[in-house]
């Protein structure tokens, strides 16, 4: 009887010492979980802000380059224009040219 008595009461105290270990692991899941969150937090944010920002960029470039782009054509206007004056004078000048020559 007593021996039972001794079983039961070791059995109680196992039990016990599991169950705080349990608890004790709980804690320190929890605890590690609210740290990891607290640290993480910020970084998420930061990088939400920095994609946006990226993305806001790209749209600013996107943008940028169509400007350029109609810069260019605008440029090619104008030199395709230049080019037919130029050509027309150098050609009326050759004109002039041979006629004195002849």
């Amino acid at each position: 009887m007593i021996l039972r008595q001794k079983e039961a009461a070791t059995a109680a105290k196992v039990a016990e010492t599991r169950e705080e270990e349990m608890e004790k692991e709980a804690a320190a899941k929890q605890m590690l979980h609210e740290l990891t969150n607290v640290l993480t937090t910020p970084f998420k944010r930061m990088e939400a802000e920095l994609v946006h920002e990226w993305d806001i960029d790209e749209d600013l470039l996107r943008m940028k380059e169509k400007e350029v782009e109609s810069l260019l054509q605008k440029l090619r206007g104008y030199n395709e224009g230049c080019g037919q004056q130029v050509r027309s004078t150098t050609a009326y000048a050759t004109v002039g040219k041979r006629g004195r020559g002849e």
